[in-house]
């Protein structure tokens, strides 16, 4: 089945280059505005290579990620929207990272082992309709996204919208979604909305009215997890974005 129609342009970004849009600023600490505890926009970042967003897109997002409030140890917010590649949407992401934007690997580290502290990247490549989240231990921690059950929370929250196109809000979907404590806390990988489990990858298959798989990939002090969705001829009506 072909992927969603891209379109729009990639805006002028901050800074004059690709690279220095998704710069993770070092040594930061205190994110959010103490009087309305909104991110400081600033520290919103999107890498668009697909030509997906527009400029309009563009700014919503950064504008509607900086309304929420995320805690002090998420220091930059990444989004990275892929073009269409032959590798896995974890391999492209570090391709782009270690060409384009190093500094959200952990200073010091191997690229394929640590991202930075105070990291939060959400990835999409809608070619081939896959998304993930990727973060610092610290803020994998601080997010609770240690937690499968939240973690697919997340994941899936933006899929309604990313299969209509709407790439703004399914990002933020996927944002918005980690703030919020799981409603399964408690959740083992054989909890009653997984089908089942596989140890070695970390597997899961959820129902939503079409087939979305969770993928949770652990490394040395890494997070990885990505979530792919397609339409089936014959399947029920699908929720809508």
């Amino acid at each position: 089945m072909a992927g969603p129609v891209l379109y729009g342009a990639t805006p002028d970004l901050p800074g004059g280059s690709t690279a220095s849009a998704a710069t993770t600023a070092p040594g930061s600490t205190a994110t959010a505005d103490s009087a309305s505890g909104h991110f400081d926009p600033a520290r919103v970042h999107v890498q668009d290579e697909a030509l997906a967003l527009g400029i309009g897109g563009y700014w919503d997002l950064v504008d509607k990620t900086a309304a929420l409030s995320f805690p002090s140890s998420v220091t930059s917010v990444t989004y990275v929207i892929l073009a269409p590649s032959q590798e896995e949407l974890e391999a492209h992401l570090l391709s782009w990272a270690q060409q384009l934007d190093p500094s959200v690997f952990a200073a010091g580290t191997n690229s394929s082992t640590k991202w930075a502290s105070g990291a939060l990247i959400i990835a999409l490549e809608p070619s081939s309709r896959h998304n993930g989240i990727f973060c610092g231990t610290d803020v994998c921690s601080a997010l609770g996204l240690n937690n499968s059950a939240h973690l697919t929370e997340s994941l899936e929250a933006g899929t309604p919208c990313l299969r209509d196109q709407n790439y703004v809000e399914g990002l933020v979907g996927g944002a918005r979604a980690a703030l919020v404590p799981s409603s399964d806390q408690g959740s083992s990988f054989f909890g009653p909305n997984h089908f089942f489990s596989l140890v070695v990858g970390l597997f899961i298959l959820v129902p939503l009215f079409h087939r979305v798989g969770v993928d949770h990939h652990r490394r040395p002090d890494r997070q990885i997890a990505h979530t792919f969705w397609r339409g089936q001829t014959g399947e029920p009506p699908q929720q809508r974005c």
